[in-house]
């Protein structure tokens, strides 16, 4: 990202204080004077509004107006989809925002990359392709093998909701079907540690995520309304109307209650807010390529 931009405001030199013989200002000169110190002002507001902006990756965002917008989104791999999600997420952003005006060390980095499932932290406002592409532990989850003498044998300490399951390759060798036993005993095991988990945090055990909303409403449709809501936080005229306009006009007609469009367009919200908090997981597939 780029350094702050220069800004009248940055300046050292205030401007000249011209007189008259008698050590009067002159008239003329104070409104001069006065609009200078405003546009020194606003220069300054555009200036800090555009870092912090660009801190939160928010420059390159889009309004949500158009498809157009989205370039080749019908080529977006899952953990594409999944970033722009998690991108748009709040906390990630003002996190982001955090690391690069403090200059944060490798361990605040890797601390809230693990927070949103990263297995390296990536800053929001990366493109996905920007350097290198996201790794999410979902489909990436660390493994520590020992395999020769020489290898470490030492395990890194767990943290509170962590999980670390044995499998002897040793048996494995012995048999083709000693493995998968191993893996459903593993599972059946981690379930009922979730559940156990999910108890003692106060929290449910979670239940699958629907890829879509109502049946018709895409992942686009979501992140639209995402950076439609963003961009009405930031001065853009975009009430529940509008929105509906944009996205989906064909649920305006009034039904028989006369507000169904606004209960649709609460779920619709609900919905995209959920992806971008924790729900871009699911669009993460372990090894998948596809589309």
């Amino acid at each position: 990202m780029p350094n702050r931009p220069h800004s009248l405001g940055d300046s050292t030199t205030a401007p000249a204080k011209l007189r008259t013989p008698s050590g009067a200002v002159p008239e003329g000169m104070k409104s001069a004077v006065a609009k200078f110190a405003e546009d020194q002002a606003s220069s300054d507001a555009t200036a800090s509004e555009a870092v912090d902006d660009q801190a939160q990756g928010l420059v390159d965002r889009p309004t949500g107006e158009s498809k157009s917008a989205y370039k080749k989104y019908k080529n977006w791999s899952e953990a594409q989809w999944a970033w722009e999600f998690l991108r748009r997420n709040p906390n990630f952003l003002k996190a982001s925002r955090d690391i690069r005006l403090n200059n944060s060390d490798g361990q605040t980095r890797a601390k809230v990359a693990k927070e949103f499932g990263l297995a390296e932290f990536k800053p929001a406002h990366d493109g996905f392709k920007t350097k290198n592409p996201p790794v999410f532990l979902v489909a990436a989850p660390p493994v520590v093998a020992r395999l020769q003498a020489n290898d470490p044998a030492d395990l890194t300490p767990l943290e509170v909701g962590e999980l670390v399951a044995r499998i002897d390759l040793r048996i494995a060798m012995s048999d083709k079907h000693a493995l998968k036993l191993q893996l459903d005993a593993i599972k059946t095991l981690v379930e009922a540690a979730l559940v156990r988990f999910a108890s003692a945090s106060g929290k449910r055990k979670p239940i699958g995520r629907r890829n879509r909303t109502d049946g018709d409403t895409s992942n686009l449709d979501l992140l639209r309304v995402l950076d439609l809501l963003a961009a009405r936080g930031k001065g853009h005229d975009f009430n529940d109307q509008r929105l509906m306009e944009i996205l989906f006009p064909g649920k305006l007609k009034p039904k028989a209650s006369g507000n169904d469009w606004r209960k649709f367009l609460s779920r619709v919200k609900d919905r995209a807010n959920d992806m971008a908090d924790h729900g871009y997981v699911k669009l993460v597939r372990a090894h998948s390529g596809k589309k």
